[in-house]
């Protein structure tokens, strides 16, 4: 069951940059969020991974650009690292074999208790901690 609650991991929004399939399913929820229907998050880590994966690939001025439409959109940066996301993250690292940044954006969907938006294989594991809507996977 969706929450009114959601959490884009950094495969949703680059989806949503990138036109990939998905992208769709991204811009509902940006329209739900601006007209209050949900609450739409991005945790910090997701932005800074989408902030380097653009300077990588596109360069120092393409990420700016798009860091700053980022920012432009209907949504609120998650910031905090207080412990219990701290505890959280460090657990689902433990038990799982997701990345760092996955572990840290998957304890923010826990504690928030928002759905995760991915087309990440990763989180596909851990879909009896937290509920995910999973767009269509990327191949790796």
């Amino acid at each position: 069951m969706e929450s009114k609650r959601i959490i884009l991991d950094t495969s949703a929004i680059l989806t949503y940059f990138e036109g990939e399939e998905g992208k769709e399913t991204v811009e509902i929820f940006l329209k739900r969020s601006a007209s209050n229907e949900i609450e739409l998050f991005i945790p910090f880590s997701a932005a800074i991974e989408f902030y380097y994966i653009n300077f990588n690939s596109q360069g120092e001025e393409t990420a700016n650009q798009r860091f700053a439409m980022l920012m432009s959109l209907p949504v609120k940066v998650l910031k905090s690292i207080d412990e219990p996301y701290i505890i959280q993250a460090g657990r689902l690292k433990s038990s799982y074999p997701i990345s760092f940044a996955d572990a840290l954006i998957a304890a923010y969907a826990y504690l928030e208790k928002a759905s995760l938006v991915h087309k990440d294989p990763e989180y596909l594991t851990l879909e009896n901690e937290i509920n995910l809507i999973t767009l269509p996977l990327k191949i790796s």
